[in-house]
């Protein structure tokens, strides 16, 4: 935990954001590292069937702004000294975003034929990008408690260990997906379960 009312208001902004500007980043090398090694190891149908299914990208933003409004109330009660409001907060966070996860989890993968045709993906994608979004989509419980547990982290004037952890999951992610992909020839679901796993 930082105080981050005491010291050059310029050194606390930058220390503060630097971290998570980064963080942003690294969040963009799960796609961006499935897409590399889904394009090169299983070739273009298997690259579209990842692409048509960036649905889930609108889900896993819905999670992070739900729990990132938490923040400002857990930063708020952090401001003010009062311990029981942070915890308070924190907790009603992860409830939600749990009930919220769950609930979203079971609504999509129930609806995902609806979704994807709504979608419009090409006959030749369907399999695979049935495929490759119900695990991503079986995984938004676990995307919603890392968001959850940064959120609290940056809430109370941490961005650093949210940055360390997202820079190792981005590592583990691409490891993950060379040994699911080249050596245990999971095809497209390796790509999925790499990223879920990761985070």
């Amino acid at each position: 935990m930082k105080d981050l009312t005491k010291g050059t208001p310029a050194r606390i902004m930058i220390s503060f954001a630097v971290p998570v500007a980064l963080g942003n980043m690294f969040q963009l090398c799960y796609s961006l590292a499935d897409t590399r090694v889904v394009g090169s190891a299983l070739g273009e149908t298997a690259l579209a069937a990842v692409g048509a299914a960036s649905i889930s990208t609108l889900f896993i933003g819905f999670l992070s702004g739900l729990t990132n409004g938490f923040s400002l109330l857990i930063a708020r009660e952090f401001g003010a000294g009062n311990k029981e409001g942070v915890k308070r907060f924190a907790a009603g966070s992860l409830l939600l975003g749990a009930v919220t996860a769950l609930s979203l989890t079971l609504a999509c993968l129930a609806g995902l034929p609806w979704i994807l045709g709504l979608l419009n993906v090409p006959q030749e994608l369907l399999i695979q990008s049935d495929s490759y979004i119900r695990v991503i989509l079986s995984g938004l419980f676990v995307t919603m408690l890392y968001n959850a547990c940064a959120s609290v982290l940056r809430a109370v004037g941490d961005t650093t260990a949210p940055l360390l952890f997202l820079i190792f999951a981005a590592v583990l992610n691409v490891v993950l997906d060379l040994v699911f992909i080249m050596y245990f020839g999971w095809g497209i679901e390796g790509a999925a379960f790499a990223t879920v796993l990761s985070q």
